[in-house]
């Protein structure tokens, strides 16, 4: 369960704008768990994501969460969580004023 409580924090901090604390406790997850499949495949990716957009870089963003895609809606139940790296490249693409593709991905949740 405490692991579940820092990859929501990172994110939380990421979408906060405190990219640097969120950076911590990722990397502590890293090196704490690194054969973790969902870890290193959907929440990783995820705070990456949120610090990219934070920074502006939305093509970065998109590409962090590339590997996230078999991960998407896979939870049982499905909740906001499990779709929230669809969340954050529908973001990414409003940031880069691809508006179909946002729609596309925020039409999934």
């Amino acid at each position: 369960m405490g692991e579940d409580i820092e990859e929501v924090s990172a994110l939380a901090l990421a979408r906060a704008g405190d990219s640097a604390g969120a950076r911590t406790i990722a990397a502590a997850l890293s090196k704490h768990s690194p054969t973790d499949l969902l870890l290193n495949n959907y929440w990783l990716p995820s705070i990456r994501a949120a610090i990219d957009i934070n920074q502006k870089d939305p093509a970065a963003a998109i590409e962090a969460l590339e590997i996230t895609r078999p991960y998407e809606a896979g939870g049982d139940p499905i909740t906001l969580d499990t779709l929230y790296p669809v969340y954050l490249r529908g973001q990414a693409y409003l940031m880069q004023r691809r508006g179909s593709e946002a729609v596309a991905e925020f039409q999934k949740i």
